[in-house]
């Protein structure tokens, strides 16, 4: 749900070229991240600090000039970044930017919504319907979906 969710954000922020669903579990050896964007390589994860992931990171950092941005927990943020800095010296360590999903993909949706509660609501039912029909489809997880509990909510 996480990958995807990034994902959906991704589109919805910078256009549908930003980002391509697909099989959370199909590794695309051709590109070094979840979502090499720009000179950036995203990488999300829900699992603790591991070592497949500090491995990923360790070959990103070392194959090329890209900065890695890992997308973690928001309760395993503090736990990330002390690996990261315990792991990778600098500068290496410089290139890393761990930060959580959950601020990673609200604050685009607050701002995309102008911080006016209405326009927020509206943004996230967009994020929601991309993440439902562009990405879930593609990966075929429907059972995944996100609906909102909100009555109102279309």
């Amino acid at each position: 749900v996480a990958e995807y969710l990034v994902g959906a954000k991704l589109q919805l922020r910078l256009g549908d070229g930003a980002a391509t669903p697909k099989n959370v579990n199909t590794p695309n050896l051709d590109q070094p991240a979840d979502f090499p964007v720009g000179t950036a390589a995203i990488e999300v994860t829900v699992n603790p600090p591991d070592n497949r992931h500090l491995s990923q990171i360790k070959r990103i950092l070392d194959n090329t000039t890209l900065q890695v941005w890992l997308l973690v927990r928001l309760r395993d943020r503090e736990r990330w970044q002390n690996v990261v800095d315990a792991s990778f010296s600098e500068p290496l360590a410089g290139r890393v930017v761990t930060a959580d999903i959950e601020t990673f993909v609200g604050q685009n949706v607050s701002e995309i919504g102008g911080f006016d509660d209405g326009r927020v609501a509206s943004a996230l039912g967009t994020l929601f319907t991309m993440y439902n029909e562009r990405w879930l489809p593609a990966a075929g997880t429907s059972g995944l979906r996100i609906v909102s509990g909100d009555p109102d909510a279309k």
